[in-house]
């Protein structure tokens, strides 16, 4: 971020921001369904079954997103920066966070098998490719916001692969389930609504900002949020991560 103005960090906030709300949505609650379902099955292949079908879902909603950024990434960039300058920005960050929150699913199938170190792992390596994309193209290619979106977008279709790799022979073996798509879509419209309830709370204020001040208010607010939110990370993210899938293990 230091290769930001405050103007420039405002931006890129209000774009992973538009990014996130999209996620929200078109992850369709799946994984937290997911959570909740997978426990509910005693057989290795019930389980696998229910995991595929909340792969096949998320893709589809993946598949939506990316198809209504297309449509919709002029009118956002217009709507929060009066030009179409960051269309292109706007439809990458989309993009990226459809396959953040499918490789999501998969990180979050490593704990609920009790695989807390593939957990471990895999997540450093998306972190450590999001930071070496974002190296690459904000230091070294100077692309500025548009690298900064980039870098991740790189890092995410990378571990998606290495996911599908990792996880063929359970894929080529699963099936989808109808009736446990219906269950874990009926379950997930609530969290949709809680999660976007969720990001109003968290981070609507600063698309307020942006309509009363500046962007570079956004910039300098955005940031001391992100730096705070690093309480969270530490204090609050280990703990949820081992509690919910125990939780539900142990629920009869």
């Amino acid at each position: 971020m230091s290769e930001f103005t405050s103007v420039e960090f405002g931006i890129y906030s209000l774009i992973l921001i538009c990014s996130s709300i999209g996620a929200a949505i078109f992850y369709l609650g799946v994984t937290s369904a997911l959570t909740r379902s997978f426990f509910d099955f005693t057989a290795n292949n019930e389980r696998n079954n229910c995991f595929f079908t909340a792969l096949v879902l998320l893709a589809f909603g993946g598949v939506m997103q990316i198809v209504l950024g297309f449509f919709v990434s002029n009118g956002i960039s217009l709507l929060l920066f009066n030009s179409i300058n960051w269309n292109n920005a706007i439809l990458i960050a989309l993009i990226s966070s459809s396959f953040g929150f499918i490789n999501f699913a998969f990180l979050t199938y490593f704990r609920l098998v009790n695989k807390p170190y593939h957990f471990f792992t895999f997540s450093v390596l998306s972190v450590v490719g999001n930071m070496l994309g974002m190296y690459l193209f904000v230091i070294i290619e100077k692309q500025g916001v548009l690298g900064a979106i980039k870098g991740p977008l790189i890092s995410q279709v990378l571990m998606f692969i290495i996911f599908l790799i990792y996880h063929w022979k359970l894929l080529s073996r699963a099936k989808y389930s109808k009736i446990e798509g219906v269950v874990q879509l009926k379950y997930g419209f609530y969290t949709v609504l809680s999660s976007l309830g969720g990001l109003a709370i968290l981070w609507a204020d600063q698309f307020f900002i942006n309509k009363y001040l500046n962007l570079s208010d956004v910039g300098v607010y955005a940031l001391s949020v992100k730096l705070a939110g690093i309480i969270t990370v530490v204090f609050v993210t280990p703990f949820i991560q081992v509690f919910n899938p125990i939780v539900m293990e142990q629920k009869k």
